[in-house]
């Protein structure tokens, strides 16, 4: 389970250090935003850490659309800072040319103590 936590965190990361990176306006400390990219990175990993975990488990007789469902693979993930809560949502990539109705999964993690404070899930 943790490969699979690997290989959804580490495109994110690479994704969001040069977003980061390229955020500082006038007046503002070169290193504020590399701390901003940690505290994203910080708030995914709680949510993520809780998605995993949420997942269906899959068992050899599945169907092969329960497997897509049960693989973390198979969603998109969007980070928002959102009036000082980081906002995740896991929103299920199309199966076969076909979108779900739902499936999807919101945190609100605190922005100073990283807990999660809100869980949706879409039936």
């Amino acid at each position: 389970m943790k490969n699979y936590m690997c290989r959804a965190l580490v495109p994110l990361l690479l994704a969001i250090t040069p977003l980061a990176a390229s955020s500082a306006e006038l007046g503002q400390s070169p290193f504020e935003p590399e701390i901003k990219g940690a505290a994203v990175v910080r708030a995914l990993s709680v949510a993520n850490d809780d998605f995993l975990g949420r997942l269906p488990k899959v068992e050899k007789a599945d169907s092969e659309i329960d497997r897509f469902v049960s693989d973390p693979n198979s969603y998109k993930i969007s980070v928002n800072y959102e009036d000082g809560n980081y906002v995740v949502d896991y929103e299920i990539n199309p199966y076969k040319g076909s979108r779900f109705r739902g499936g999807g999964y919101r945190y609100v993690v605190d922005g100073g103590s990283y807990r999660i404070i809100k869980t949706v899930v879409s039936p």
